[in-house]
C-alpha cells in the first residue's frame, strides 16, 4: 500500500528539523503529500517561531491534536523529532510519545538524529513486514536482517512495542528509544 499522506510535528527545534528532513524524503520517495503540524497551548495568540508555508496550526494538548489531525486527514505516517537524553526537555517527551504510539491511527516514526537517507538505505525490520516494506519502497531502501548494522530505521508493530513495554517496563523502553542510533517507526496494528 503506497503512502499517500505524511504528517510531521514541527516546533522549529533541531529534532523537528530532522523530522521534517526525514518526512520530506519519505514524501518524495513515495510521492505522498506532506502535512506540517504545529501545536500551541490553548489561548496562544501569537506564534513565536517561523512556520513553513502551509503549516496546520492547532491549539490544545499536543498528542490529542496530532492524533485528531491524523484521523481527520487520513495520515499514513506521523513523523516527530525526539531529543537525546542529555536535556530534560524533549520535543516528544515520554508521556507524549506513549500517547502518540497508543492512540495514533497510523504509523509513528520518531527521529532522533539527522537522517542520512541515501539510495540503498537499510531498514531494520521488526514485527510489521508490510509497514517495513512500504517505508522501504518510499525511501528507495532495502530491508535487512536484525544482525546487520548500522540500521537507519527500526520498524516494529504497535503490538510488539506495547508487549516490550509490558515485559521490560516503560522506562526501559524509553531508554531504548533514546539510545538507538536510528529513527524508530512503530506501525499501526
Amino acid at each position: 500500500m503506497p503512502l499517500r499522506r505524511i504528517c510531521v510535528a514541527w516546533d522549529a527545534s533541531l529534532p523537528s528539523r530532522w523530522a521534517l528532513a526525514f518526512a520530506t524524503r519519505l514524501a518524495r520517495g513515495g510521492r505522498a503529500e506532506l502535512i506540517i503540524a504545529h501545536v500551541v497551548p490553548p489561548g496562544t495568540d501569537e506564534i513565536a517561531i517561523p512556520l513553513p508555508p502551509g503549516t496546520h496550526v492547532l491549539s490544545g494538548r499536543t498528542a490529542e491534536q496530532l492524533v485528531w489531525l491524523a484521523q481527520r486527514e487520513r495520515i499514513d505516517v506521523l513523523v516527530a523529532g525526539t531529543r537525546p537524553l542529555a536535556g530534560s526537555a524533549r520535543l516528544i517527551a515520554p508521556r507524549l510519545r506513549h500517547e502518540l504510539l497508543a492512540s495514533a491511527p497510523c504509523a509513528v516514526v520518531l527521529v532522533r538524529h539527522p537522517p542520512v537517507l541515501d539510495r540503498g538505505t537499510c531498514l531494520l525490520a521488526g514485527g510489521d513486514a508490510d509497514a517495513a516494506a512500504t517505508l522501504a519502497a518510499a525511501l528507495d531502501a532495502r530491508l535487512v536482517h536484525r544482525e546487520e548494522r548500522p540500521p537507519l530505521l527500526a520498524v516494529t508493530s504497535r503490538e510488539r512495542f506495547h508487549g516490550l513495554r509490558r515485559r521490560l517496563g516503560t522506562s526501559a523502553v524509553d531508554d531504548l528509544i533514546e539510545t538507538v542510533d536510528c529513527p524508530v517507526a512503530v506501525a499501526r496494528g
